[in-house]
């Protein structure tokens, strides 16, 4: 994912405080904005959906270490990981709102095999990247997740998504996790390519 240029959260309970960023491209017009039946609208591959970090770090300290010694000093982390973001890179085009474009990536993963990628928090100081293709091929769930109610109340928007053949004893998501240097910005996904190639191969768990 390409870092965000414009994001918009919805701080209210109509879509669950899940919001919309706008990646960032060499133009405008490689995004595909544009206006869809009265509604502001761009391909998928230009967009992600965000909400805030799934884990709270606690307070951590890094204790000094040599390189002699074959370590790295673990930076303090700048906060509590920065944003969970999800993306469905495809050429649909979407309104940007995140209810809508959180129901395409849903249709385009289990009809169309479309690739997730897909960065969050883990505790302590840990930050993973999840790139996977054809979930549902090999047996991985990507679909909402809705409590529901006897009375009138209505639960909130929770995604599911389980790893490729999830019966595996050794199941798990293809992607990696590393720590998060204190310099990258909250809204920026994180890459092996967002880091100093020094730092990158020895922060890479």
């Amino acid at each position: 994912m390409e870092p965000a240029a414009l994001a918009l959260l919805d701080v209210s309970s109509n879509a669950d405080q899940l919001g919309v960023v706008l990646l960032a491209q060499e133009s405008i017009d490689s995004t595909g904005v544009t206006i869809d039946n009265l509604v502001l609208a761009a391909r998928q591959r230009s967009l992600a959906i965000f909400t805030m970090p799934v884990v709270s770090w606690e307070p951590m300290a890094s204790v000094p270490l040599t390189h002699s010694a074959g370590n790295l000093p673990v930076p303090l982390p700048p906060g509590d990981g920065g944003a969970t973001l999800l993306q469905v890179p495809t050429v649909h085009l979407s309104p940007i709102k995140p209810l809508p474009l959180l129901k395409q990536y849903i249709s385009n993963v289990n009809t169309e095999g479309a690739s997730i990628l897909a960065d969050f928090s883990l505790p302590f100081g840990l930050r993973a990247h999840v790139q996977v293709v054809n979930l549902k091929k090999q047996r991985g769930k990507f679909q909402l997740n809705q409590p529901i109610f006897s009375n009138a109340c209505v639960g909130g928007l929770q995604l599911t998504m389980t790893p490729p053949w999830p019966w595996r004893e050794n199941a798990s998501f293809p992607g990696y996790t590393l720590v998060i240097p204190p310099y990258l910005h909250r809204l920026q996904p994180i890459s092996v390519d967002n880091l100093p190639s020094p730092l990158a191969t020895g922060w890479l768990i």
